[in-house]
This record gives C-alpha cells, structure tokens and sequence, in this order.
C-alpha cells in the first residue's frame, strides 16, 4: 500500500522527524503540561519534568503524575484535556 502512494506522488525521498531531530519543540511540550498540571492544581519542578515525564508517553507521564493505577479511562480523559490546553 505504501508503494502505491509513493508512486502515485512520484515520491523520491521521504524525511521521518522523530522530535527533537529536525526542530527542538521539547519546550512547548513542556509548557503544555506546565498549562495543564496548573489547571489542575498540581505544579512540578524543571528537575522532576525532565527526570520523570521528558520523552515520555503521555500514558507514563500521567502515570507519574496520578500514579501508577490510573485507569486506561482517566488516562485518555487526561491526555484530551492536556491537549486542550494546545488552545
């Protein structure tokens, strides 16, 4: 299937950015959860965020955050209001 779409645009090269190799948008995703724990209630150190949420899942950094026995529910109930907080 994907050959077929490569084809069809005559596609010769294809550039995959795994973040933080092409643009360094590490700091906007850190004022995202800053934006979000606010909202909450909760506020973590620079220390704390690359320690135990930088490069991680939101899944992992909400576990971090709510602990490790936070619902697969609340989990993306979480995740869709931190990424409100995009807006």
């Amino acid at each position: 299937m994907i050959e077929a779409i490569l084809d069809k645009f005559k596609t010769q090269a294809v550039i995959f950015d795994l973040d933080g190799t092409l643009i360094d948008n590490n700091s906007y995703h850190r004022q995202t959860w800053e934006k979000y724990l606010e909202k909450i209630g909760k506020k973590i150190s620079e220390e704390e965020f690359n320690t135990n949420m930088n490069g991680r899942t939101n899944e992992d950094a909400i576990k971090y955050i709510f602990g490790k026995d936070v619902s697969a529910e609340d989990s993306l109930k979480h995740t869709l209001e931190k990424r409100s907080a995009l807006s």
